[in-house]
């Protein structure tokens, strides 16, 4: 992509838009408490996928403390209930479809857990999909 701040810009409101709009639809725009120092870093649950390509987005820090706040005190027992499979299962971390030292019906909990849990990852592909589809709709391209 083009270095341009102009167009840098516009990707950026263009994201943060969308991000407002995944946040209100699932009724997360409002005041959070606080989220303890482990909500810190990544989820218990999250995937090593990503996209082929990287954006770099500048986000307003509110939104990403709404994100973290949200995800944490809606997940808080689920991200528990992972925690306590890592305990049971110090050796395997199963972010892949197998890894060695877990068998598969430990796998299937802990991705059925992990099912469960929207992680910050999963809002940031929504958004970037969402503005994405606002431009296609407005008839113009990307």
């Amino acid at each position: 992509m083009t270095k341009s701040p102009r167009i840098n810009d516009s990707r950026c409101a263009l994201f943060t838009g969308a991000l407002v709009l995944e946040i209100a639809e699932r009724g997360w725009d409002r005041e959070w408490p606080e989220t303890p120092h482990q909500s810190r870093g990544r989820l218990p649950g999250s995937t090593n996928g990503s996209w082929p390509e990287k954006i770099t987005l500048r986000v307003p820090v509110d939104l990403v403390q709404t994100v973290h706040a949200a995800i944490w005190h809606t997940h808080k027992e689920e991200i528990g209930k992972l925690r306590d499979w890592r305990d049971q299962h110090p050796r395997p971390r199963p972010t892949r479809a197998s890894r060695a030292g877990c068998d598969a019906a430990a796998l299937e909990e802990y991705q059925r857990l992990a099912a469960t849990i929207t992680t910050p990852g999963d809002l940031w592909r929504a958004a970037v999909a969402r503005g994405l589809n606002l431009v296609r709709t407005a008839g113009h391209q990307p």
